[in-house]
Protein backbone atom coordinates (compact mmCIF):
# COMPACT_ATOMS: atom_id res chain seq x y z
CA UNK A 1 0.00 0.00 0.00
CA UNK A 2 2.59 2.52 0.75
CA UNK A 3 4.40 2.07 -3.02
CA UNK A 4 1.10 2.86 -4.29
CA UNK A 5 -0.20 5.48 -2.06
CA UNK A 6 3.35 6.56 -0.52
CA UNK A 7 2.79 10.98 -0.80
CA UNK A 8 -0.72 10.98 -1.45
CA UNK A 9 -1.77 12.67 1.71
CA UNK A 10 0.61 15.04 1.41
CA UNK A 11 -0.99 15.97 -2.38
CA UNK A 12 -4.25 16.28 -1.65
CA UNK A 13 -3.60 18.41 1.43
CA UNK A 14 -1.43 20.86 -1.28
CA UNK A 15 -4.68 20.08 -3.97
CA UNK A 16 -6.79 21.49 -1.25
CA UNK A 17 -4.65 24.67 -0.72
CA UNK A 18 -4.42 25.00 -4.43
CA UNK A 19 -7.56 24.77 -4.98
CA UNK A 20 -9.03 27.20 -2.40
CA UNK A 21 -6.69 30.38 -4.03
CA UNK A 22 -8.54 28.92 -7.52
CA UNK A 23 -11.12 29.38 -6.22
CA UNK A 24 -10.55 33.08 -4.35
CA UNK A 25 -9.62 34.41 -7.52
CA UNK A 26 -12.93 33.16 -8.92
CA UNK A 27 -14.85 35.14 -5.83
CA UNK A 28 -12.67 37.77 -6.68
CA UNK A 29 -14.66 38.75 -10.19
CA UNK A 30 -17.99 40.45 -9.42
CA UNK A 31 -19.82 37.70 -11.08
CA UNK A 32 -17.53 35.44 -13.21
CA UNK A 33 -20.48 34.15 -15.24
CA UNK A 34 -21.16 37.24 -17.04
CA UNK A 35 -17.19 37.91 -18.29
CA UNK A 36 -17.26 38.05 -21.72
CA UNK A 37 -14.84 40.66 -23.10
CA UNK A 38 -10.75 39.68 -22.73
CA UNK A 39 -10.12 43.25 -20.50
CA UNK A 40 -13.05 41.34 -18.01
CA UNK A 41 -10.67 38.36 -17.86
CA UNK A 42 -7.82 40.11 -17.05
CA UNK A 43 -7.33 40.39 -13.23
CA UNK A 44 -8.91 36.15 -13.18
CA UNK A 45 -5.62 35.41 -15.62
CA UNK A 46 -3.63 37.42 -13.45
CA UNK A 47 -4.89 35.23 -10.49
CA UNK A 48 -4.69 32.35 -12.12
CA UNK A 49 -0.82 32.91 -13.13
CA UNK A 50 -0.30 33.94 -10.12
CA UNK A 51 -1.10 30.49 -8.11
CA UNK A 52 1.31 28.73 -10.31
CA UNK A 53 4.09 30.64 -10.09
CA UNK A 54 3.21 30.75 -6.44
CA UNK A 55 2.78 27.10 -5.50
CA UNK A 56 4.83 25.96 -8.84
CA UNK A 57 7.51 23.99 -6.66
CA UNK A 58 5.30 22.04 -4.70
CA UNK A 59 3.86 20.02 -7.84
CA UNK A 60 7.04 18.04 -7.47
CA UNK A 61 5.40 16.08 -4.76
CA UNK A 62 4.04 14.41 -7.22
CA UNK A 63 7.46 12.95 -8.68
CA UNK A 64 7.02 10.07 -6.10
CA UNK A 65 3.88 9.26 -7.20
CA UNK A 66 4.37 9.08 -10.43
CA UNK A 67 7.43 7.55 -10.47
CA UNK A 68 5.58 4.69 -8.28
CA UNK A 69 3.22 4.57 -10.75
CA UNK A 70 5.12 1.69 -12.35
CA UNK A 71 4.24 -0.64 -9.55
CA UNK A 72 0.69 0.04 -10.29
CA UNK A 73 0.80 -2.76 -12.55
CA UNK A 74 2.86 -5.37 -10.96
CA UNK A 75 0.34 -5.41 -7.81
CA UNK A 76 -3.14 -5.51 -10.02
CA UNK A 77 -1.67 -8.60 -11.42
CA UNK A 78 -2.39 -10.41 -7.98
CA UNK A 79 -5.68 -10.24 -8.97
CA UNK A 80 -5.47 -12.48 -11.64
CA UNK A 81 -3.71 -15.10 -9.43
CA UNK A 82 -5.04 -13.95 -5.56
CA UNK A 83 -8.77 -14.51 -5.66
CA UNK A 84 -9.17 -12.86 -2.66
CA UNK A 85 -7.57 -9.83 -3.56
CA UNK A 86 -9.41 -9.95 -7.15
CA UNK A 87 -13.02 -10.49 -4.59
CA UNK A 88 -11.79 -7.10 -2.96
CA UNK A 89 -11.18 -5.17 -5.79
CA UNK A 90 -14.67 -6.36 -7.63
CA UNK A 91 -16.75 -5.29 -4.56
CA UNK A 92 -15.65 -1.77 -4.75
CA UNK A 93 -16.37 -1.73 -8.34
CA UNK A 94 -19.93 -3.85 -8.57
CA UNK A 95 -20.94 -1.69 -12.16
CA UNK A 96 -17.69 -3.31 -13.56
CA UNK A 97 -16.71 0.39 -14.80
CA UNK A 98 -13.49 1.07 -16.23
CA UNK A 99 -13.44 4.41 -14.70
CA UNK A 100 -14.30 3.02 -11.19
CA UNK A 101 -11.25 0.63 -11.25
CA UNK A 102 -8.43 1.11 -8.88
CA UNK A 103 -6.09 1.27 -11.73
CA UNK A 104 -8.14 4.45 -13.30
CA UNK A 105 -8.31 6.00 -10.07
CA UNK A 106 -4.55 5.64 -9.78
CA UNK A 107 -3.65 7.20 -13.21
CA UNK A 108 -5.71 10.21 -12.22
CA UNK A 109 -2.84 11.99 -10.52
CA UNK A 110 -0.35 11.69 -12.94
CA UNK A 111 -2.22 12.38 -15.50
CA UNK A 112 -4.29 15.70 -13.82
CA UNK A 113 -0.02 17.25 -13.09
CA UNK A 114 0.75 16.84 -16.37
CA UNK A 115 -1.97 18.56 -18.00
CA UNK A 116 -1.48 21.60 -16.44
CA UNK A 117 0.88 22.99 -18.65
CA UNK A 118 -1.16 22.00 -21.72
CA UNK A 119 -4.09 24.11 -19.96
CA UNK A 120 -1.65 27.18 -19.43
CA UNK A 121 -0.75 26.88 -23.07
CA UNK A 122 -3.61 27.08 -24.25
CA UNK A 123 -4.66 30.19 -22.47
CA UNK A 124 -1.02 31.75 -23.13
CA UNK A 125 -2.29 31.10 -27.23
CA UNK A 126 -5.10 32.96 -26.55
CA UNK A 127 -3.76 36.41 -25.25
CA UNK A 128 -2.53 38.92 -26.74
CA UNK A 129 1.01 38.76 -27.07
CA UNK A 130 1.66 42.10 -26.20
CA UNK A 131 -0.63 42.23 -23.15
CA UNK A 132 1.12 41.83 -19.79
CA UNK A 133 -1.51 38.90 -18.59
CA UNK A 134 0.02 37.21 -21.92
CA UNK A 135 3.67 37.84 -20.04
CA UNK A 136 2.09 36.72 -16.59
CA UNK A 137 0.78 33.32 -18.26
CA UNK A 138 3.91 32.44 -19.91
CA UNK A 139 6.06 32.74 -16.99
CA UNK A 140 3.69 30.62 -15.17
CA UNK A 141 4.02 28.00 -18.12
CA UNK A 142 7.80 27.94 -17.98
CA UNK A 143 7.48 27.09 -14.33
CA UNK A 144 5.19 24.47 -14.89
CA UNK A 145 6.82 23.24 -17.65
CA UNK A 146 10.18 22.71 -15.30
CA UNK A 147 7.94 20.60 -13.18
CA UNK A 148 6.78 18.22 -15.77
CA UNK A 149 10.59 17.84 -16.72
CA UNK A 150 11.59 17.21 -13.22
CA UNK A 151 8.83 14.31 -12.63
CA UNK A 152 9.52 12.65 -16.47
CA UNK A 153 13.42 12.85 -14.90
CA UNK A 154 12.26 11.24 -11.50
CA UNK A 155 10.39 8.54 -13.48
CA UNK A 156 13.22 7.60 -15.46
CA UNK A 157 15.52 7.13 -12.42
CA UNK A 158 13.09 4.85 -10.93
CA UNK A 159 12.83 2.82 -14.07
CA UNK A 160 16.41 2.70 -13.99
CA UNK A 161 17.53 2.36 -10.52
CA UNK A 162 14.45 1.47 -8.78
CA UNK A 163 15.34 -2.26 -8.44
CA UNK A 164 18.51 -1.13 -6.59
CA UNK A 165 16.74 0.95 -4.40
CA UNK A 166 14.20 -1.51 -3.49
CA UNK A 167 16.83 -4.48 -2.61
CA UNK A 168 19.54 -2.21 -0.56
CA UNK A 169 16.24 -1.23 1.34
CA UNK A 170 15.44 -5.11 1.98
CA UNK A 171 19.01 -5.91 2.09
CA UNK A 172 19.47 -3.88 5.71
CA UNK A 173 20.56 -5.40 8.69
CA UNK A 174 18.67 -6.09 12.13
CA UNK A 175 14.69 -6.46 12.77
CA UNK A 176 13.96 -2.70 12.63
CA UNK A 177 15.07 -1.18 9.25
CA UNK A 178 16.10 2.68 9.67
CA UNK A 179 14.79 3.08 6.01
CA UNK A 180 11.64 1.65 5.32
CA UNK A 181 11.45 3.08 1.54
CA UNK A 182 13.34 5.39 -0.92
CA UNK A 183 10.49 7.39 -2.49
CA UNK A 184 11.40 9.37 -5.25
CA UNK A 185 9.67 12.17 -4.21
CA UNK A 186 12.58 12.31 -1.50
CA UNK A 187 15.17 12.16 -3.91
CA UNK A 188 16.51 15.69 -3.44
CA UNK A 189 20.09 15.51 -5.64
CA UNK A 190 21.77 13.11 -7.82
CA UNK A 191 25.30 13.44 -9.26
CA UNK A 192 27.96 11.68 -11.16
CA UNK A 193 30.83 11.51 -9.08
CA UNK A 194 34.75 9.48 -9.22
CA UNK A 195 35.74 6.75 -6.97
CA UNK A 196 39.37 7.11 -5.98
CA UNK A 197 39.21 4.20 -3.51
CA UNK A 198 37.33 1.81 -4.79
CA UNK A 199 37.10 -2.15 -3.27
CA UNK A 200 39.44 -4.53 -4.17
CA UNK A 201 37.03 -7.31 -5.56
CA UNK A 202 35.59 -4.50 -8.48
CA UNK A 203 39.34 -5.64 -9.98
CA UNK A 204 41.99 -3.15 -10.79
CA UNK A 205 40.81 -0.61 -14.02
CA UNK A 206 42.83 1.56 -16.09
CA UNK A 207 41.01 4.83 -14.77
CA UNK A 208 38.66 5.81 -11.76
CA UNK A 209 35.09 4.08 -11.59
CA UNK A 210 32.33 6.48 -12.01
CA UNK A 211 29.97 6.31 -9.18
CA UNK A 212 26.71 7.77 -8.98
CA UNK A 213 25.48 9.07 -5.33
CA UNK A 214 21.53 9.55 -4.74
CA UNK A 215 20.97 11.99 -1.48
CA UNK A 216 17.39 11.49 -0.52
CA UNK A 217 16.15 12.74 2.84
CA UNK A 218 17.00 9.84 4.62
CA UNK A 219 19.91 8.26 3.39
CA UNK A 220 22.59 8.29 0.34
CA UNK A 221 23.23 5.50 -2.39
CA UNK A 222 26.05 4.71 -4.26
CA UNK A 223 25.86 2.77 -7.34
CA UNK A 224 28.12 1.33 -9.85
CA UNK A 225 26.56 0.97 -12.95
CA UNK A 226 28.81 -0.90 -15.30
CA UNK A 227 29.43 0.44 -18.94
CA UNK A 228 26.94 -1.21 -21.14
CA UNK A 229 28.35 -1.01 -24.37
CA UNK A 230 31.31 -2.69 -22.43
CA UNK A 231 28.62 -5.31 -20.90
CA UNK A 232 27.33 -6.11 -24.73
CA UNK A 233 31.06 -6.70 -25.37
CA UNK A 234 31.96 -9.43 -23.08
CA UNK A 235 28.12 -11.11 -23.86
CA UNK A 236 28.72 -11.74 -27.47
CA UNK A 237 32.37 -12.93 -26.44
CA UNK A 238 31.56 -14.97 -23.69
CA UNK A 239 28.92 -17.19 -22.09
CA UNK A 240 28.29 -15.38 -18.83
CA UNK A 241 25.59 -17.03 -15.82
CA UNK A 242 23.01 -14.41 -14.96
CA UNK A 243 25.02 -12.81 -12.14
CA UNK A 244 27.46 -11.48 -14.39
CA UNK A 245 24.74 -10.10 -16.78
CA UNK A 246 24.23 -7.68 -13.86
CA UNK A 247 25.10 -4.15 -14.92
CA UNK A 248 25.53 -2.83 -10.81
CA UNK A 249 28.52 -4.29 -9.71
CA UNK A 250 28.35 -1.87 -6.29
CA UNK A 251 25.29 -0.79 -4.35
CA UNK A 252 25.61 0.70 -1.17
CA UNK A 253 23.40 2.23 0.94
CA UNK A 254 24.18 4.89 4.15
CA UNK A 255 21.72 5.81 6.47
CA UNK A 256 21.60 9.07 8.38
CA UNK A 257 22.10 7.53 11.71
CA UNK A 258 25.40 6.42 10.59
CA UNK A 259 26.81 9.38 7.87
CA UNK A 260 29.15 11.96 7.53
CA UNK A 261 30.47 13.88 5.26
CA UNK A 262 34.22 15.37 5.38
CA UNK A 263 35.56 17.77 2.71
CA UNK A 264 39.64 18.23 2.23
CA UNK A 265 42.28 16.03 -0.04
CA UNK A 266 43.50 13.41 -0.71
CA UNK A 267 47.26 12.70 0.79
CA UNK A 268 49.34 14.15 -2.00
CA UNK A 269 46.53 15.99 -3.90
CA UNK A 270 45.75 19.03 -5.03
CA UNK A 271 42.02 18.88 -6.44
CA UNK A 272 39.70 21.25 -4.44
CA UNK A 273 37.04 18.95 -5.82
CA UNK A 274 38.08 15.60 -3.90
CA UNK A 275 35.40 15.10 -0.75
CA UNK A 276 34.54 11.90 1.21
CA UNK A 277 31.74 10.27 2.45
CA UNK A 278 31.64 8.13 5.74
CA UNK A 279 29.63 5.11 6.98
CA UNK A 280 30.24 5.14 10.49
CA UNK A 281 31.44 2.18 12.73
CA UNK A 282 28.52 -0.19 13.80
CA UNK A 283 29.73 -2.18 17.40
CA UNK A 284 26.44 -3.35 17.39
CA UNK A 285 25.85 -4.36 13.70
CA UNK A 286 30.16 -5.49 13.66
CA UNK A 287 30.73 -3.13 11.26
CA UNK A 288 33.67 -1.34 10.86
CA UNK A 289 33.86 2.48 9.50
CA UNK A 290 33.79 2.97 5.60
CA UNK A 291 35.32 5.65 3.83
CA UNK A 292 34.65 6.55 0.45
CA UNK A 293 36.91 8.93 -1.06
CA UNK A 294 34.83 11.02 -4.13
CA UNK A 295 35.61 13.35 -6.70
CA UNK A 296 33.30 15.70 -8.42
CA UNK A 297 33.47 16.92 -12.01
CA UNK A 298 34.24 20.96 -10.20
CA UNK A 299 34.13 22.65 -7.22
CA UNK A 300 30.82 23.73 -7.92
CA UNK A 301 29.33 20.10 -8.02
CA UNK A 302 30.98 19.13 -5.33
CA UNK A 303 29.49 22.06 -3.20
CA UNK A 304 26.17 21.63 -4.04
CA UNK A 305 26.51 17.96 -3.35
CA UNK A 306 27.92 18.70 0.18
CA UNK A 307 25.51 21.30 1.46
CA UNK A 308 22.51 19.12 0.40
CA UNK A 309 24.33 16.29 2.15
CA UNK A 310 25.02 18.44 5.32
CA UNK A 311 21.24 20.01 5.29
CA UNK A 312 19.33 16.68 5.37
CA UNK A 313 22.03 15.68 8.40
CA UNK A 314 21.24 19.17 10.40
CA UNK A 315 17.53 18.00 9.98
CA UNK A 316 17.97 14.78 10.83
CA UNK A 317 19.81 15.81 14.36
CA UNK A 318 16.54 18.51 14.68
CA UNK A 319 14.57 15.50 14.32
CA UNK A 320 15.70 14.04 16.79
CA UNK A 321 15.95 16.95 19.39
CA UNK A 322 12.24 17.21 18.62
CA UNK A 323 11.53 13.96 19.44
CA UNK A 324 9.27 14.48 22.27
CA UNK A 325 6.57 16.19 20.24
CA UNK A 326 6.31 13.73 17.43
CA UNK A 327 2.73 15.36 16.21
CA UNK A 328 4.25 18.77 15.94
CA UNK A 329 4.50 18.97 12.09
CA UNK A 330 1.86 17.51 10.02
CA UNK A 331 2.03 16.87 6.17
CA UNK A 332 0.94 20.10 5.52
CA UNK A 333 4.43 21.72 7.03
CA UNK A 334 5.98 20.92 4.02
CA UNK A 335 3.88 23.70 2.18
CA UNK A 336 6.40 26.37 3.40
CA UNK A 337 7.78 29.25 1.39
CA UNK A 338 11.76 30.24 1.79
CA UNK A 339 12.50 33.72 1.65
CA UNK A 340 14.67 35.60 -1.38
CA UNK A 341 14.41 31.62 -3.25
CA UNK A 342 11.81 33.19 -6.01
CA UNK A 343 12.70 32.27 -9.47
CA UNK A 344 14.08 35.41 -11.31
CA UNK A 345 11.49 34.42 -14.22
CA UNK A 346 8.64 34.99 -11.27
CA UNK A 347 10.05 37.77 -10.10
CA UNK A 348 10.02 39.75 -13.64
CA UNK A 349 6.44 38.30 -14.07
CA UNK A 350 5.28 39.81 -10.37
CA UNK A 351 6.91 42.57 -10.54
CA UNK A 352 5.20 43.76 -13.60
CA UNK A 353 2.20 43.03 -12.60
CA UNK A 354 1.49 44.62 -9.59
CA UNK A 355 2.61 47.61 -11.37
CA UNK A 356 0.07 47.23 -13.69
CA UNK A 357 -2.55 46.72 -11.11
CA UNK A 358 -1.11 49.62 -9.41
CA UNK A 359 -1.17 51.91 -12.28
CA UNK A 360 -4.51 50.68 -13.14
CA UNK A 361 -7.29 53.57 -13.63
CA UNK A 362 -10.03 50.82 -12.38
CA UNK A 363 -11.06 51.92 -8.79
CA UNK A 364 -11.99 48.05 -8.26
CA UNK A 365 -8.20 47.23 -9.26
CA UNK A 366 -6.81 50.03 -6.96
CA UNK A 367 -9.21 49.14 -4.11
CA UNK A 368 -8.07 45.37 -4.00
CA UNK A 369 -4.96 46.10 -4.34
CA UNK A 370 -4.41 48.01 -1.12
CA UNK A 371 -6.55 45.40 0.54
CA UNK A 372 -3.52 43.26 -0.26
CA UNK A 373 -5.48 40.35 -2.48
CA UNK A 374 -2.42 40.60 -5.00
CA UNK A 375 -1.75 37.58 -6.09
CA UNK A 376 2.00 38.23 -6.34
CA UNK A 377 5.21 39.30 -4.26
CA UNK A 378 8.89 39.27 -4.46
CA UNK A 379 9.92 37.89 -1.23
CA UNK A 380 9.02 34.61 -1.07
CA UNK A 381 8.78 31.50 -3.24
CA UNK A 382 7.22 28.04 -2.59
CA UNK A 383 10.04 24.95 -2.38
CA UNK A 384 9.62 21.21 -1.96
CA UNK A 385 12.73 20.46 -0.23
CA UNK A 386 13.68 20.05 3.45
CA UNK A 387 11.61 21.71 5.64
CA UNK A 388 14.13 24.05 7.34
CA UNK A 389 14.36 27.91 7.14
CA UNK A 390 10.70 28.10 6.89
CA UNK A 391 8.96 32.00 7.17
CA UNK A 392 5.31 30.08 6.40
CA UNK A 393 3.39 26.97 6.71
CA UNK A 394 0.62 25.55 4.94
CA UNK A 395 -1.82 26.13 8.46
CA UNK A 396 -1.30 29.96 8.46
CA UNK A 397 -2.60 30.01 4.75
CA UNK A 398 -5.78 28.01 5.66
CA UNK A 399 -6.39 30.32 8.73
CA UNK A 400 -8.61 32.22 6.25
CA UNK A 401 -10.53 30.88 3.43
CA UNK A 402 -10.38 34.42 1.50
CA UNK A 403 -6.63 35.13 2.19
CA UNK A 404 -4.23 34.91 -1.46
CA UNK A 405 -0.52 33.64 -2.14
CA UNK A 406 0.31 38.00 -1.48
CA UNK A 407 -1.52 37.96 1.71
CA UNK A 408 0.44 35.31 3.33
CA UNK A 409 3.65 36.14 1.44
CA UNK A 410 3.38 39.46 3.30
CA UNK A 411 2.21 37.77 6.58
CA UNK A 412 5.50 35.14 6.62
CA UNK A 413 8.03 38.52 5.44
CA UNK A 414 6.68 40.22 8.74
CA UNK A 415 6.66 37.09 10.98
CA UNK A 416 9.91 35.93 9.31
CA UNK A 417 12.34 38.27 12.14
CA UNK A 418 10.56 37.21 14.71
CA UNK A 419 10.35 33.20 14.19
CA UNK A 420 12.77 31.26 16.82
CA UNK A 421 12.65 28.85 14.20
CA UNK A 422 15.73 26.33 13.88
CA UNK A 423 18.14 28.62 16.27
CA UNK A 424 16.43 27.82 19.67
CA UNK A 425 18.07 24.61 20.36
CA UNK A 426 19.11 24.30 24.26
CA UNK A 427 21.22 21.53 22.80
CA UNK A 428 24.46 22.52 20.51
CA UNK A 429 24.15 21.39 17.12
CA UNK A 430 27.28 19.17 16.02
CA UNK A 431 26.88 20.13 12.57
CA UNK A 432 26.56 24.06 13.30
CA UNK A 433 30.10 24.65 11.99
CA UNK A 434 29.49 23.39 8.58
Amino acid sequence: MESLFGSLPEMLDFQKVFLETLEDGISSCCDFSTLETPSQFRKLLFSLGGSFLYYADHFKLYSGFCANHIKVQKVLERAKTDNTFKAFLDARNPTKQHSSTLESFLIKPVQRVLKYPLLLKELVSLTDVESEEHYHLTEALKAMEKVASHINEMQKIYEDYGAVFDQLVADQSGTEKEVTELSMGELLLHSTVSWLNPFILLGKTRKELELTVFVFKRAVILVYKENCKLKKKLVSNVRSNQNDLDLFKFRWLIPLSALQVRLGNTAGTENSSIWELIHTKSELEGRPETTFQLCSSDCESKTNIVKVIRSILRENFRRQIKCDSPFEKSYKNRLIPHKNRIPVSAKLASSRSLKLLKNSPSNEWNSSTRKGNELDSDECSLSSSTPSSSCQTTDSILESKNSSPMKSLQSCASNLSNSPYDLSFKKKDPYSHL
